[in-house]
């Protein structure tokens, strides 16, 4: 389902002309020097979700038993006031199954998440929460390395409202590279305290990037 996305940068370049030399007589007053105090008209920026159309996102659900929803979910602050923990998250979309509404998603739904890791990244900085960075890094340097085994534990995980916890358990992992989309597989768990292991808190994650420069992360419960 990897799409490319491609951001055009529109560049302005001013070309400046100069005059030949004065001459001595007559003297002629140079004109006046006019500044101007109109602020540039800034570039518009444009959202993710005109880059990334989700009405043009389809899934071959393979005859799971419930439906799925391609949803465009506006930017959600950062906000650190509530247990478990800070969450935030820019402008992105969601592919939400059997809950459809993103708004009423459980922790037990399973999940898609396509997100501009640029802005996800600097929305989390700006707060001075250094979190997301790093984790996203993590994934980077996990993901392009390879190495021979994907770790049986505290392997990152975002976004972070998609689980709480250390991940203390992960198996079955393995790398996934599909030419412009690539990332890391493994059934496991995030908790914050020690449990028995037991099939109903096992969920299988997916971690990656899309796009030719790895600007899209997409995430998946």
């Amino acid at each position: 389902m990897k799409k490319r996305v491609l951001f055009i940068l529109v560049a302005l370049l001013l070309a400046a002309c100069g005059g030949n030399e004065p001459t001595p007589t007559p003297t002629v007053a140079p004109p006046p020097v006019v500044v101007s105090t109109a602020t540039e008209t800034p570039i518009p920026t444009v959202s993710f979700c005109k880059a990334v159309d989700p009405s043009q996102l389809h899934l071959n659900t393979l005859g799971l038993p419930y439906p799925y929803q391609v949803n465009c979910v506006p930017e959600r602050p950062y906000d650190a006031s509530m247990p478990p923990g800070p969450v935030g998250l820019p402008e992105h979309i969601q592919i939400n199954f059997a809950t459809l509404d993103p708004a009423a998603v459980t922790p037990l739904d399973p999940i898609i998440y396509i997100i501009p890791a640029q802005a996800y990244v600097a929305m989390w900085d700006a707060a001075g929460d250094t979190t997301v960075s790093q984790n996203m890094q993590r994934l980077r340097d996990l993901v392009a390395s390879k190495p021979q085994a994907v770790p049986t534990s505290s392997n990152p995980i975002l976004p972070m409202e998609l689980a709480t916890g250390f991940n203390n358990l992960a198996v079955q992992g393995s790398y996934l590279d599909f030419g412009y989309w690539d990332g890391v597989r493994f059934v496991g768990r995030f908790e914050q305290s020690p449990n028995p292991v037991t099939n109903q808190n096992l969920y299988y994650y997916f971690q990656g990037f899309a796009g030719e420069n790895d600007e899209v992360f997409v995430s998946m419960r």
